[in-house]
């Protein structure tokens, strides 16, 4: 484990490294952020951390929906065809 810290310490993206990379550039990052990334990043102009969270929200709030819908149903094959049952 201390040998992971270490290289992530190596690894910190901060200012520096995005001023590098130019105005263009864009920071993703799928929450939670921990030594990985400074906050001054996270906040920055240029992240888009907070929508792909957003849109992560979005997705997995779809498949506990479909688990949900899935889990009333019983799936049964036959010729191929997925047939739907009501249980």
């Amino acid at each position: 484990m201390y040998v992971l810290m270490n290289l992530h310490i190596q690894m910190q993206i901060d200012e520096g490294l995005m001023k590098i990379r130019g105005p263009k550039a864009y920071f993703m990052h799928c929450l939670p952020a921990e030594i990985e990334v400074t906050n001054t990043v996270i906040e920055a102009p240029n992240s888009i951390v907070f929508p792909q969270a957003e849109n992560r929200m979005h997705a997995q709030n779809a498949s506990c929906s479909w688990a949900i819908i899935a889990w009333h149903f019983k799936e049964e094959a036959s010729d191929g065809m997925l047939l739907l049952e009501r249980v």
